[in-house]
């Protein structure tokens, strides 16, 4: 209630806020922004520099707030506070005021707000990254010891290394390892330089060529092996496929919350180790930087493992594709994962976002699509058949909404078959319940829980199924561990175990893609909403061995209703249906309503493929800016464009020239006139004058017809 002693405070004045408290938030802006992306943009930066703003400063008046911030966020880009740099190139050709935009000062041929920035830091750090990866080390295999731990000749692999056949599925050596793969590792451990990259397509082999790389390291020069990934869940794939000593990135280097690098990165290693980097592609920039440093500086060897064309980490990625840019890399050819030869090349093509790969899925009926909440169905029905029949089966989709969604409508269904007991729960996340039967995933890292298995403790991601609710609110469950690859059955620990650490755990019947990424089923179902990125879509693709297959929104998930009244709840629909689905009747009539048309489900995906939001290290942006500056293309459209005026007056004065003096006050700006400039366009572009051609091609039509068109298109001659 607002009284007396409310209204006798001030309002807060931003004029009298201490200087001080801006450099502080310009500060806490630009980590915050820079920690978030490799490269950013002036909005990114504003949206940050609002939230580190005290409400004091920002005071009561809305304008006020906005031209506060804008001030701030141009002086911060202007490095009064820390040095930033403009990843803009230079303009090659001084423009003049007419040629700039009122709004920023910049070029009318750039996009407005597409300019992107990056602190020196960042770019400093990308440049150390790379430095330290191209240092050389004496931590290497001889040509022969590593050809003979690998089990091929060295020539063979030398030649693998170069040669474009895919057939090398076919050829194994005496290490069990594909030829494509030992050739790939025999390039890595025998090079000279500290870091090297390994690069293959998902369901390629990449963590058992790390595991036999390991082993042959360990052979031939006694020292240690350490494998290294971003989750505790990767860890542990890592240490099952044979890296026996596997840590996570933050425990390598001894990070605690909130405080990088706190307990400093452990000291017990002899010169010569080899860090083995799995799904590096998910690792952020800082941490990559740091082990390429800790391995440079210490005599060690680093194999950075992974695919750029995935999804990266969440927050300051890019490295992986700066690595594979300035090192070059060697490239795992066979995508062996799936069970089928067609989805194996169908994997590869959508990898590279080729459109026409999603014909081959469709040929095989493995995309299909309906309206939201009809689709959502799809692909609870979808995992049913699969989990009934105790395969290894999964949903993911791309927003934690979804997801839990997804979980809702599959355990309502493992209640109403009596699979799941609903009598006796614990609670989860978000509200969520799981009762007897029900399968739940966790959220956080538990190193004092052993998942039961012998050294094996809880990490996050791990899936569990829960065996019994008890009294004291645990619940006892069986983790889940490799599936069967003969018949696709889910596999389970031997022994169960008691969790108590409920409410960081949620259904795992649908998880996100970052959360997928790194697993294997054997059905995967992508439920897609029409606003992912091909790198989204093909994580969530390639899930599955036996089996993968999108389901896909067919209209917006939001629409605007421009009928007046209400509406029937969605969910009221979705009762009927599901009441007559359960008793066996007919599915009722859809409805009909001023809904718009929806898209074919490949359309879809069409255009998801075809939005590439792979995140560039700031140092790929530059350069990339620097080399199109001068780039023809940009150049022609900016002379085509600004000179076009005076070409336009000088083609007309010719073909006035070659008209009868009773039309050549014949306007020549009409509707179709637009191709007849589009033409002098070409047969200038092809080398020809084009005054000469209008005036020759008007004074032929002329004496070859008896009309001359208005609109000033060409005559026929």
């Amino acid at each position: 209630m607002r009284g007396p002693a409310h209204a006798s405070k001030p309002a807060p004045d931003p004029k009298q806020t201490d200087p001080h408290t801006f450099a502080i938030a310009a500060r806490e802006a630009l980590a915050r922004v820079q920690a978030k992306h490799a490269t950013w943009t002036r909005a990114d930066l504003m949206r940050q520099i609002k939230v580190a703003l005290p409400t004091a400063a920002l005071g009561i008046d809305p304008d006020a707030a906005v031209r506060l911030v804008n001030e701030l966020t141009d002086r911060t880009l202007t490095s009064e506070f820390e040095p930033v740099q403009c990843l803009e190139a230079p303009e090659l050709i001084a423009l003049p005021d007419s040629l700039r935009r009122p709004l920023d000062g910049r070029s009318i041929y750039t996009r407005p707000g597409s300019v992107r920035y990056a602190t020196r830091v960042q770019l400093s750090l990308e440049e150390r990254l790379v430095a330290n990866a191209q240092r050389e080390t004496a931590a290497r295999l001889t040509r022969k010891q590593a050809a003979a731990h690998l089990g091929a000749d060295p020539d063979v692999l030398t030649d693998r290394l170069t040669a474009t056949t895919s057939d090398a599925h076919a050829e194994l050596t005496q290490s069990r390892l594909r030829l494509d793969q030992a050739a790939a590792l025999f390039h890595a451990l025998t090079s000279p330089r500290t870091t090297e990259v390994l690069v293959g397509p998902a369901g390629s082999g990449k963590t058992r060529a790390l595991a036999e790389a390991a082993r042959a390291w360990r052979e031939v020069t006694g020292a240690r092996v350490i494998g290294l990934t971003a989750s505790q869940a990767a860890r542990n794939v890592l240490a099952q496929a044979g890296v026996d000593l596997a840590e996570n990135t933050a425990s390598f280097l001894g990070h605690l919350p909130g405080r990088r690098g706190a307990r400093g990165i452990r000291t017990d290693m002899d010169v010569g180790a080899l860090l083995l980097v799995d799904e590096a592609s998910m690792m952020t920039t800082s941490d990559l930087a740091d082990i390429i440093e800790f391995a440079a500086r210490n005599g060690h060897k680093v194999l950075a493992a992974g695919d750029q064309q995935q999804l990266a980490a969440v927050e300051g990625s890019g490295a992986m594709m700066l690595l594979a840019d300035e090192l070059g890399y060697v490239q795992l050819t066979e995508a062996v994962r799936f069970a089928h030869e067609w989805e194996r090349n169908a994997s590869l093509g959508l990898r590279l976002g080729e459109a026409t790969a999603l014909a081959a899925y469709d040929e095989q009926g493995r995309i299909s699509g309906d309206e939201p909440d009809l689709a959502l169905d799809m692909a609870r029905t979808a995992y049913l058949g699969s989990y009934l029949r105790g395969r290894d089966v999964l949903m993911i989709a791309q927003a934690h909404e979804t997801c839990r969604e997804l979980s809702r409508r599959v355990r309502d269904d493992l209640v109403h078959l009596g699979l799941v007991d609903d009598a006796r729960t614990v609670q989860l996340r978000d509200g969520a319940r799981a009762g007897a039967g029900d399968m739940i995933v966790a959220r956080v890292n538990d190193h004092d829980l052993e998942a039961g298995e012998t050294g094996r403790t809880l990490a996050n991601g791990d899936v569990m199924r829960v065996l019994k609710v008890n009294r004291d609110g645990t619940a006892t469950v069986r983790r889940r561990a490799d599936r069967d690859p003969r018949t696709g059955q889910a596999g389970w620990s031997q022994t169960s175990f008691r969790c108590s650490d409920n409410r960081n755990c949620d259904l795992a019947y649908a998880v996100t893609g970052h959360s997928a990424q790194g697993l294997t089923v054997s059905h995967g179902i992508a439920v897609v909403a029409g606003s992912e990125a091909r790198q989204w879509l093909y994580s969530a693709m390639t899930r599955g061995a036996d089996l993968n297959q999108a389901v896909v929104f067919t209209r917006p998930c939001r629409l605007a209703d421009p009928a007046g009244g209400t509406r029937a709840a969605p969910e009221l629909s979705r009762y009927a249906r599901i009441t007559a689905e359960r008793t066996g009747e007919a599915a009722p009539a859809r409805a009909t309503g001023s809904d718009p048309d929806p898209r074919e489900p490949t359309a879809v995906l069409a255009d998801v493929i075809a939005r590439d939001e792979a995140q560039e290290a700031a140092l790929i942006a530059l350069r990339r800016q620097l080399s199109g500056a001068d780039h023809l293309a940009i150049l022609d459209a900016i002379w085509q464009a600004e000179t076009f005026s005076a070409r336009k007056q000088a083609w007309t004065a010719a073909i006035r020239r070659a008209l009868p003096p009773e039309y050549r006050g014949v306007a020549l700006d009409g509707g179709t006139a637009t191709w007849l400039w589009r033409t002098l366009r070409s047969v200038e572009a092809a080398g020809l004058d084009a005054e000469q051609v209008a005036a020759n091609a008007y004074g032929a039509g002329w004496a070859s017809s008896s009309t001359v068109p208005v609109s000033g298109a060409i005559l026929k001659y």
